[in-house]
């Protein structure tokens, strides 16, 4: 991972494979969009099934980080691919499909139990091929941080529900 300090970037001695091991991160597709949309009458069949996979919910990342796109949450269909191709004509970078496993039973300092069997994804931005290593590794620090609330949330109420159905 990149750090930006006041001399510039510094980087650590890992490699991106590295980082992504340890991380649990993988990068599940890349879409050049310049080369995707490029005819948008005939998109290639993995921005097709990007555009059925656009997040519903307004607040998502990719909408934070493609205003554009935006248009197309909360739609009650899939938008054509022609169409999000021709909002996206003018747009330089990368659509990358990040994705993890899904943890549960954290403990402390840190353990968790989980599978490549069972992974969330997300789609996101990257403006350069060399911000798609960041993009994905600050979407999974996030996601580890969402699974881990949850997981919380969870066992705290777990036994708060046991306790109250006592007679």
């Amino acid at each position: 991972m990149t750090s930006h300090g006041k001399e510039g970037p510094m980087t650590d001695d890992r490699t991106t494979a590295e980082r992504f091991f340890e991380e649990l991160a993988r990068a599940e597709q890349v879409i050049w969009i310049p080369g995707a949309v490029a005819d948008p009458e005939s998109p290639p069949e993995v921005f097709a099934t990007f555009c059925q996979e656009l997040p519903e919910h307004t607040d998502a990342q990719l909408y934070r980080q493609l205003p554009q796109l935006a248009r197309f949450a909360d739609a009650e269909y899939d938008p054509e691919p022609e169409e999000v191709a021709r909002v996206l004509l003018d747009t330089q970078g990368f659509l990358v499909q990040a994705a993890t496993p899904i943890r549960r039973h954290f403990t402390e300092p840190g353990g968790c139990q989980f599978s490549w069997g069972y992974y969330a994804t997300e789609w996101l931005y990257a403006a350069t091929v060399d911000d798609l290593e960041q993009v994905i590794l600050v979407w999974v620090k996030a996601e580890v941080e969402r699974q881990r609330s949850h997981d919380t949330e969870r066992r705290e109420i777990a036994p708060m529900t046991a306790a109250s159905s006592r007679p």
